[in-house]
């Protein structure tokens, strides 16, 4: 029982002293292979651990559910919870022992900076991750793409070969960060393209338009672009912000612009 309990406190040490964004991506590899050992009371505590590396909002904590989507790059390759993605690997690898994590390779993150109505930017890192695991004996090599923020995990997906509105968010704020501001407008525009109603890029763009990056300056474009934004209704997921949320930045980038506060 001592034992446990000094595995387990471990755990939680590694968990909370995260200082960089790629340390809580290797914790989370690393929970993951720790549950090819251990009894059942172990794995409860590993999966709970994994649990921490992912961003929750806490009406999702509430309720027991992580508030991320994640791709199951491993079993099913479809879209699932966080909180249905661990208990699937955990069953995968600690109960029917089919599933194994042989080795990862952290890469070097790149850091996604998105325009926004001051100094306070939103920042996202994605980091790309390759992956050797053994499944029903089958040994096979995968790239998963981990978005992180504030040293939580907000999303892992993988390489597409269609058009993936996500994707080309990071991308663009990866050119955004860059000061490659005419390709980071560009696949702004992309994005909304692919869908009209993505608030979230609607919103980069506005701000965009008001400062003159990447695109002629045009203040009355802008406020056209953030009351559009206000007065929409539409459904809308995303991993980058809530409806509520790019309404409330949309409200006060428009009262800046109406009472000439710089943008």
């Amino acid at each position: 029982m001592k034992k446990i309990v000094t595995a387990i406190l471990l755990i939680f040490i590694s968990i909370y002293n995260i200082h960089s964004e790629p340390n809580i991506i290797e914790n989370y590899y690393k929970l993951l292979q720790s549950l090819q050992s251990g009894n059942d009371e172990q794995a409860y505590y590993v999966r709970k651990s994994i649990q921490k590396c992912f961003f929750s909002t806490a009406e999702a904590e509430k309720n027991g559910f992580s508030g991320v989507n994640v791709t199951d790059n491993y079993i099913s390759n479809e879209v699932i919870p966080a909180s249905t993605f661990i208990r699937r690997m955990s069953t995968a690898i600690h109960d029917d022992k089919k599933l194994k994590i042989d080795s990862f390779n952290v890469r070097e993150p790149q850091k996604c900076t998105f325009p926004n109505l001051d100094k306070k930017t939103d920042i996202i890192y994605q980091t790309k991750v390759n992956v050797t695991f053994s499944i029903n004996d089958t040994i096979k090599n995968i790239t998963d793409y981990i978005s992180t923020s504030r040293n939580f995990i907000t999303t892992i997906t993988k390489e597409s070969r269609i058009f993936d509105s996500y994707q080309a968010t990071i991308d663009a704020g990866i050119l955004y960060n860059q000061k490659r501001f005419k390709e980071a407008y560009d696949k702004f525009s992309e994005v909304i393209n692919h869908n009209p109603n993505d608030v979230n890029a609607i919103y980069r763009i506005a701000i965009m338009t008001a400062k003159g990056q990447g695109v002629k300056k045009n203040i009355s474009e802008a406020k056209s672009l953030l009351v559009s934004i206000i007065k929409m209704n539409t459904r809308y997921d995303s991993s980058f912000n809530t409806l509520w949320d790019i309404k409330e930045k949309a409200r006060t980038a428009l009262y800046s612009l109406n009472t000439n506060q710089t943008v």
